[in-house]
């Protein structure tokens, strides 16, 4: 039988070493030949350095197969974080896209949504400019009613459905004149050098006029006409008188130590709120008043520490939001408690429909690190009744985040729509946070100044930068 012998190297001194061991060829030598088997020299084969064959596969098995394991594992652990990273990231963009009515990169670039349809151009003066300082209102007749301003003078203009262009007679301005109200027939005015409120018709002639013992400080208009004027008979006192449309006073209410700060009156006077700023206190506290018809005070809201900014009141009178730095407060007349809402950023903008049951704040939004990063956001709440002796509350609707800071934000028509207005489009939202229909910049040629909306929204007159008016339709369903 043949032999295999080994023949192993290693150092001599010191405790014997094994390096390393090489295969030598195999002699196939007989139990005679054992005397001259040290005078044989078998050659030495040019094979490569292997370990042992008791050796090789105990640790090369268990190497291979604990990085198959781990690799395996690996692979595992990765497809896993694969399938719920996805499964959590499309559970996020359907949160964010349900809340925002945004998706979530439309929300991280602040990308305008688009609108299914766009608005329908009735009447526009390419041509002519006629320089008018702003829209005073748009009728559901396709009228539109304008302001044209001058250092001495002021007139009407009316354009028809036709686009016929009638200009009325000019008022004389008095020392410190303000203008305060028009419509197709006649104009307010109010002269704070003499102290006279005067209304004159479109011919020029006076209708009739008011004459004040104390100084008047300004004053504001419903959209027919109703007129409040503030007089400043101290230091920390003043008085407010409502007018009727022909000239008659309703009613007086005083505010003392305290500065008033904005108004607004409704339809026929049927509500006035104001926001006032009170001195009682070291530090001065905001608070939102809603009077009745007959200028009685029904609700009070107090902001805190921060002045009142903003200012809005339902059609009807009988509900007001009032807007702080960071806070809104509805004022409600009788019996009904009034409503907070806290938001996050500052302020711009606030409306109300004319129920008092949806209410639409638009607010700044800071820029993160993309230069051209969200400015604006605009949430719709609505009221929602209280259950079981519990009360009535504020739920968000939607919200949307919005590259452009808006100009305006009006609620209109039934059912309401969200007018959203920034200087490159107007967007009409539905309440399912649709974007129904647009008027985008290209269509006008330049960038939006104002918007008017006639009552029931269907009508509407955009002003640009380049003094261009226009009358738009809405498109039909």
């Amino acid at each position: 039988m043949a032999k295999r012998f080994y023949f192993r190297r290693g150092r001599r001194k010191g405790p014997q070493k094994i390096e390393q061991t090489e295969y030598l060829t195999t002699a196939k030598l007989s139990s005679k030949s054992s005397n001259w088997w040290s005078k044989i020299r078998l050659p030495r084969l040019n094979l490569e350095r292997v370990t042992p064959p008791d050796r090789i596969n105990v640790t090369q098995k268990i190497s291979l197969a604990s990085v198959a394991r781990f690799f395996g594992h690996a692979i595992l652990l990765l497809r896993n974080s694969l399938v719920w990273a996805s499964f959590a990231l499309l559970t996020v963009c359907m949160v964010v896209t349900m809340a925002t009515a945004q998706a979530p990169w439309d929300l991280l670039f602040g990308r305008p949504p688009q609108a299914v349809r766009s608005a329908l151009m009735l009447w526009g003066n390419e041509q002519q400019q006629y320089g008018p300082d702003h829209i005073v209102s748009v009728g559901d007749d396709r009228s539109l009613l304008a302001m044209q301003l001058s250092q001495t003078t002021g007139n009407t203009l009316r354009i028809d459905a036709n686009g016929d262009v009638s200009k009325s007679d000019s008022v004389l301005y008095k020392d410190y004149t303000v203008y305060l109200w028009c419509d197709a027939r006649s104009s307010l005015w109010l002269h704070r050098g003499n102290k006279t409120l005067q209304k004159f018709s479109s011919n020029g002639e006076q209708l009739w006029q008011k004459q004040f013992d104390f100084w008047p400080d300004t004053a504001w208009c419903s959209e027919d006409g109703y007129c409040l004027v503030l007089l400043l008979e101290g230091a920390l006192q003043q008085r407010l008188i409502l007018f009727s449309p022909g000239g008659h006073e309703m009613w007086q209410y005083s505010v003392s130590n305290a500065m008033l700060l904005d108004a607004a009156v409704s339809r026929q006077g049927r509500g006035v709120a104001l926001t006032v700023l009170s001195l009682v206190t070291m530090v001065p506290q905001g608070y939102g008043y809603l009077l009745d018809q007959n200028g009685n005070l029904v609700s009070v809201g107090l902001l805190g520490d921060s002045a009142p900014r903003l200012l809005t009141l339902n059609a009807n009178g009988t509900m007001a939001a009032v807007g702080g730095e960071k806070n809104i407060i509805l004022l409600r007349e009788g019996d009904t408690p009034n409503l907070t809402l806290e938001v996050k950023n500052e302020l711009q903008l606030i409306a109300l429909d004319d129920t008092g049951q949806i209410l639409a704040c638009a607010m700044t939004v800071e820029q993160g690190f993309m230069p051209e990063g969200n400015r604006s956001e605009v949430q719709v709440y609505v009221i929602v009744p209280g259950e079981d002796s519990q009360p009535e509350t504020l739920e968000r609707r939607w919200t949307y985040q919005l590259r452009e800071t808006l100009i305006a934000l009006d609620i209109s028509g039934s059912p309401p729509m969200i007018y959203v207005t920034a200087p490159q489009w107007l967007k009409v939202f539905s309440m399912q946070a649709t974007a129904e229909w647009s008027i985008e910049e290209r269509d006008l040629g330049a960038a939006i100044r104002q918007i008017s909306l006639a009552p029931s929204g269907e009508i509407l007159g955009l002003l640009d930068v380049k003094d261009r008016m226009s009358i738009w339709k809405a498109p039909p369903q």
